[in-house]
């Protein structure tokens, strides 16, 4: 994955549920984190919604609701299921930042008569938040979030048709490993 500015956005193409999620990655087997800092989240928050803030404050909702969703797609898709009191906890998190803000329709009077206009409470990195967390209920009703199955990938996606990997690269190196295995001398045998 290519940084910018110290900073990596992981399967840019995705939803912000995933790209949310995608902010702890693995890389030489050794596991980094995005969102280690208020800096790095201003930064991810820059890069995935323009014209967003995230204050000192922000950090930990957002770390919240990424390692929520984590674990729900996680206890969902693994062999070995989280605990029912963490997974409760995590969809309570998801909940909680689905429901952080509200939004509703405003009369304004204008030169041109009444219209409507949308308002939200909360502010931007809460609506982003927010938002990003309704996303991920949609997703996780329609069982299209997932996990990636190649070995040592800590990515998620969402899966589309027969997609078992969050790209092409970890499929290739799943292919390539059974190559190899099916060509070891002890097959020779």
């Amino acid at each position: 994955m290519p940084p910018t500015d110290g900073f990596v956005l992981v399967l840019p193409d995705e939803p912000l549920t995933v790209r949310l999620m995608n902010t702890v990655w693995s890389e030489r087997g050794r596991v980094h984190d995005a969102l280690s800092d208020v800096r790095r989240l201003r930064r991810w928050v820059e890069v995935v919604s323009a014209g967003t803030t995230a204050g000192d404050g922000d950090l930990a909702a957002f770390r919240e609701l990424r390692d929520a969703l984590r674990d729900v797609v996680h206890h969902r898709t693994a062999t070995s299921p989280l605990p029912p009191e963490r997974v409760a906890r995590a969809v309570e998190v998801i909940n909680g930042a689905v429901t952080a803000t509200t939004v509703w329709t405003e009369l304004v009077l204008t030169e041109e008569g009444p219209s409507r206009r949308p308002c939200c409470s909360g502010t931007p990195a809460e609506r982003l938040l927010s938002g990003i967390a309704a996303e991920a209920v949609d997703l996780l009703a329609d069982g299209r979030l997932s996990a990636c199955r190649a070995p040592g990938c800590v990515h998620h996606y969402v899966r589309t048709g027969r997609r078992q990997w969050c790209s092409r690269q970890c499929g290739n190196r799943v292919r390539v490993a059974r190559h190899y295995r099916r060509q070891s001398p002890a097959s020779w045998s």
